[in-house]
C-alpha cells in the first residue's frame, strides 16, 4: 500500500466551521503543516539511535548487539526497508494522528530481528479483561497482539491510553486553512470574477438578460481572461459581490495560519519561514531552542519505549539502554569545534586524534595520547607561585613529545589556512584588509594562545603582528608571503621563542 492511498483510504474526516472538510490527505497538502511534519519527522529519523552499554569508564556503543542492526539509521529495520525510512514514516505517524505503532518480529530465540509499522488509523489500544492489547484491522481481518510486542509512540493523550488525534483536535484551524485555499483558488479560476448581481430594468427582455449573462460567464471566468473591459448594455447595471483577497485579509490569515501550525508542533516560526520572528544570536542556541521546544519529547518517548520493549529486564538491569546521540544536530560551527579542541586536549578529555576524526581527518601515529595540564600541580613547599609557575614550564617545554609537537602544527596550519584564505578573498576583491583584522586575528589567536601554553612559551600578540606583516603586499604574492609567514610564527612557537 502506498502512501497515497493509505492517506486517500484513511475514511476518517472531520468537518469544521468553516465548511471545508479535513482528512490526513488534505491536511498534508497543506504547505505549513507538510513543511513542519516533515522537518520534525525526518531531524527525529536522521538522529543516530544507538544501544549502549555502561562500562567502567562511562559507556560504549554494543555494536554486538541483534536491536543495534535493527535500530541504527543504517541498518534495516526490516527486510524490505531500512532504519531510516522506518523511522521517519513511524514518526510522521506520530505527528499527523497522535500516535505511531509497530510491531516487534522476534526470533525463536526472542532476539528482535525486525520491525513493521502499522497504519496508525486502523490500530488502537483497549483494554479485554482488564489487559491492556494492542489492535489492528488488516486484508485479512482484526489481529491482536500484546502490548509487549508493540512499540507505541504517543503525542499528547487525554484519556490514558493514546495519543490525541491530532487533525481531529486541530480540525477548526486545518477547515479554515483549506476554506482559504479553495477560495484563493476560485478567485484565479474565476478571475474579474462573476460574483456579483446583474441588475436589470423591469420589463426587459428575459432572452437579452440571460445572453449577457452567459457573455459575462465566457468572457471573464478563468485566469487567462483577467483586466478585461466590461460593457453591459440595455440600462443594464452590474454590482459586483465579490471579495478581492486583499480585503478578505488572506495574506494576513495565511502567516497567521503558519504561526497556529508552529504553535501545533512547538516549532519557532522562523523554521516554517516568517522572518519577522523572534530569532537567536547563534546557530547553537537556535539549535538547541528548536530541540527542546519541538524534538526532545518525540524523542526521549521513542528511546524510553525502544528500552523498555526491545531490551530484555536483565539487559536494563545491567545498564544497557537505547538513546539518540543529538550531538550530531547539536553539533557547533568550525570556529567554537576548533576551540572545544584545543581547550579538550589541554584538559586531558580528548586526544589530537578524537578531534580530527570530528573533521573526517586522517588520524596519526601518537595521536592517541592524552595529556594532564602540569600547571595544575600543587606547588612544591618553599616555592613562590612565581618560580614554581617558570620552573614547571621549562620542565614541560622540556618534555614535550615530538607527536604532540606534530598535533600541535596541524591545528596551527589549519587555523592559519583558513585565515589566509579570508584575506586572499578580500584582497581579490580589492577590499582593504585592515577593515577586516579583528576577525582574521581571532581565527588564529586562540589557537596560538592555547599552543603557546603547551609548549611554554608566552604568548604577545603575535596574531596581531603576523597580520602586521601582510600589509600592503601585492595581492599577487600575498599568499606564497602569507603562508611563508606563518611557517616561520608556527616553527618558533613550537619551539618555545618568543618573536
Amino acid at each position: 500500500m502506498t502512501v497515497d492511498s493509505l492517506l486517500a483510504d484513511s475514511g476518517e474526516s472531520f468537518v469544521g466551521d468553516a465548511g471545508a472538510t479535513v482528512t490526513a490527505a488534505k491536511a498534508l497538502g497543506y504547505a505549513p503543516l507538510h513543511q513542519a511534519v516533515s522537518m520534525i519527522s525526518g531531524d527525529c529519523a536522521k538522529l543516530p539511535l544507538n544501544v549502549y552499554r555502561r562500562t567502567e569508564k562511562g559507556r560504549t556503543v554494543a555494536t554486538d548487539h541483534p536491536v543495534q542492526r535493527v535500530v541504527h539509521r543504517y541498518g534495516m529495520a526490516n527486510e524490505e526497508i531500512n532504519s531510516y525510512k522506518f523511522w521517519r514514516r513511524y514518526f510522521a505517524s506520530a505527528l499527523l494522528w497522535g500516535n505511531a505503532y509497530a510491531w516487534i518480529d522476534r526470533s525463536n530465540r526472542g532476539d528482535v530481528i525486525g520491525l513493521y509499522q502499522l497504519l496508525p488509523d486502523r490500530t488502537w489500544l483497549e483494554r479485554v479483561n482488564g489487559v491492556l492489547v494492542c489492535r489492528t484491522q488488516t486484508r485479512r481481518g482484526t489481529r491482536t497482539f500484546s502490548k509487549d510486542d508493540i512499540l507505541h509512540l504517543e503525542g499528547l493523550s487525554i484519556d490514558g491510553i493514546a495519543g490525541a488525534h491530532v487533525i481531529r483536535c486541530f480540525r477548526q484551524d486545518f477547515s479554515t486553512a483549506l476554506a482559504a485555499k479553495q477560495f484563493e483558488a476560485r478567485f484565479f479560476k474565476n478571475n474579474m470574477s462573476a460574483g456579483g448581481i446583474l441588475q436589470v430594468k423591469q420589463g426587459t427582455n428575459p432572452n437579452k438578460v440571460k445572453k449577457t449573462q452567459k457573455e459575462i460567464d465566457e468572457k471573464f471566468a478563468g485566469s487567462d481572461k483577467a483586466f478585461k473591459t466590461l460593457v453591459i448594455r440595455d440600462a443594464m447595471q452590474w454590482i459586483s459581490t465579490q471579495v478581492d483577497p486583499q480585503k478578505a485579509q488572506l495574506p494576513q490569515l495565511k502567516e497567521d495560519q503558519v504561526r497556529e501550525v508552529a504553535r501545533m508542533y512547538n516549532l519557532p516560526p522562523s523554521r516554517l519561514g516568517l522572518k519577522d520572528s523572534v530569532s537567536h544570536n547563534s546557530l547553537e542556541a537556535d539549535k538547541q531552542n528548536y530541540h527542546d521546544g519541538a524534538l526532545s519529547h518525540w524523542l526521549v518517548g521513542n528511546a524510553a519505549e525502544c528500552t523498555t520493549k526491545l531490551l530484555t529486564q536483565e539487559e536494563r538491569d545491567a545498564g544497557m539502554y537505547i538513546e539518540n546521540n543529538i550531538n550530531a544536530l547539536l553539533w557547533a560551527d568550525a570556529l567554537t569545534r576548533n576551540t572545544i579542541a584545543i581547550t579538550g586536549i589541554q584538559s586531558g578529555r580528548f586526544s589530537p586524534n578524537e578531534t580530527r576524526g570530528w573533521e573526517n581527518y586522517d588520524s596519526y601515529e601518537g595521536g592517541d595520547t592524552k595529556y594532564i595540564p602540569l600547571n595544575l600541580q600543587p606547588i612544591e613547599p618553599g616555592v613562590s607561585a612565581e618560580t614554581g609557575f617558570r620552573s614547571r614550564r621549562r620542565k614541560r617545554t622540556s618534555r614535550v613529545h615530538p607527536s604532540h609537537r606534530t598535533a600541535y602544527r596541524a591545528l596551527l596550519e589549519e587555523a592559519f589556512g583558513r585565515a589566509i584564505n579570508r584575506i586572499c578573498i578580500r584582497s581579490d576583491r580589492n577590499k582593504p584588509l585592515e577593515e577586516d583584522r579583528q576577525n582574521v586575528v581571532a581565527i588564529v589567536e586562540n589557537v596560538m594562545r592555547n599552543v603557546s601554553s603547551l609548549v611554554g612559551s608566552t604568548y604577545a600578540n603575535e596574531a596581531n603582528e603576523w597580520f602586521d606583516s601582510l600589509l600592503g603586499l601585492d595581492a599577487s604574492s600575498l599568499r606564497v608571503q602569507a603562508e611563508a609567514s606563518s611557517q616561520q610564527w608556527i616553527d618558533k612557537l613550537l619551539k618555545g621563542e618568543k618573536q
